[in-house]
């Protein structure tokens, strides 16, 4: 893909799983190039020359954030879940972590760090999800794996 210059804003590759720019609203103001650079350390570390033009990405969104108009997005991978949970031959598992659960309240106008975790589970639920997991339940799976 042909990116602006690294100066100008962040590139983004069009087969990026967590992130979409569109084009034509981009107003080059460069904000996602000042997070990418300072918040995450990754922008500046490297020049399309050293990766064959290549967009090196840690897929954190931090420029998703923040983006005044909209123009880096998370990719909306909301119709694929739908067809999977109608799809009875398949299981569907959703692993959520305690970042989540903290500030998935203020979403709704609770308190910010109102604990939700058993009204998210049972949102998921009702919605045709068939197990929802935690994070920590994975973090707790590596350790073990890691010390035998």
């Amino acid at each position: 893909m042909n990116h602006l210059p690294l100066s100008v804003r962040v590139a983004i590759e069009a087969d990026n799983p967590s992130i979409v720019r569109w084009e034509e609203k981009c107003i080059r103001c460069g904000m996602c190039k000042e997070a990418c650079t300072n918040l995450m350390g990754v922008h500046g570390s490297y020049t399309l020359e050293q990766t064959g033009g290549k967009a090196l990405c840690i897929y954190c969104g931090q420029c998703a954030n923040v983006c005044p108009v909209d123009s880096i997005t998370e990719r909306d991978e909301t119709p694929q879940v739908q067809k999977a949970i109608a799809d009875p031959d398949k299981v569907v598992v959703v692993s959520t972590s305690p970042a989540v659960r903290a500030a998935l309240g203020e979403e709704f106008g609770m308190e910010p760090g109102a604990f939700v975790e058993g009204k998210m589970v049972a949102l998921l639920r009702a919605l045709g999800v068939d197990y929802v997991l935690d994070t920590n339940f994975a973090a707790d799976l590596t350790i073990v794996e890691e010390a035998s």
